[in-house]
């Protein structure tokens, strides 16, 4: 996004003999001048690209959300190894 927003903006003010994005755009016609810009979203016209983010962007949730429950399930068993130990300590502990 960050550089789409460039991109866009480049393309709006211009760019001067620098190569800096120009701060401002002026119609000669009426003297409007427009000084920003507010990119609500950008998405890709080209339908096939559009469908490729789109699958990248379930595939990162997907692999997100399994990382998180494999985390939970490795803090389950861990848990529960040392409950266990705990209650041999304590059967142990009864003896002496």
């Amino acid at each position: 996004m960050q550089n789409s927003a460039k991109i866009i903006r480049a393309s709006v003010f211009g760019m001067d003999e620098n190569k800096k994005i120009r701060e401002k755009f002026m119609f000669p016609q009426n003297n409007l001048v427009v000084t920003s810009i507010d990119i609500q979203s950008v998405e890709p016209v080209d339908q096939r690209t559009r469908d490729s983010l789109q699958k990248s962007v379930q595939l990162a949730i997907e692999i997100t959300t399994n990382s998180q429950e494999a985390a939970a399930r490795s803090v389950l068993v861990l848990l529960s190894c040392l409950v266990r130990e705990e209650r041999n300590l304590q059967k142990c502990a009864k003896l002496f």
